[in-house]
């Protein structure tokens, strides 16, 4: 079988090559800089999901109204919705293959508000 060329070795492309591998896919992941400078790395924000771990009381209702609005209502509002309404679960998931986030104290992931998000 031919291997899937996956481009990037950030969150998604990674996610791409565990996917891949759990059915049993090759895949050959390219990436131009070293692992520490992948785009997900880099991105000193992080990744929004509506987890709730601060007890800010978000939930991916919210998520999905204000990122829609930070991106002045020019995004596909399906394209949005089920990006915000799947984030949790794909957070959840990144940290459960092993991804590197930051914790509160109790274990949960942290959070703060950034990129027009409460």
């Amino acid at each position: 079988m031919d291997r899937v060329v996956i481009i990037g070795s950030g969150a998604a492309g990674l996610s791409a090559a565990i996917r891949l591998a759990e059915e049993n896919v090759p895949s050959f992941i390219v990436e131009e800089m070293p692992p520490w400078r992948a785009q997900s790395n880099m991105a000193e924000g992080g990744i929004n999901a509506a987890l709730d771990t601060m007890g800010q009381h978000d939930e991916p209702v919210l998520h999905e109204e204000e990122t829609y609005k930070a991106g002045r209502f020019l995004a596909c509002r399906e394209a949005v919705r089920r990006l915000t309404h799947s984030a949790p679960q794909i957070v959840n998931t990144l940290f459960a293959w092993g991804m590197s986030l930051n914790l509160n104290e109790d274990g949960t992931i942290q959070q703060r508000p950034f990129g027009g998000q409460t």
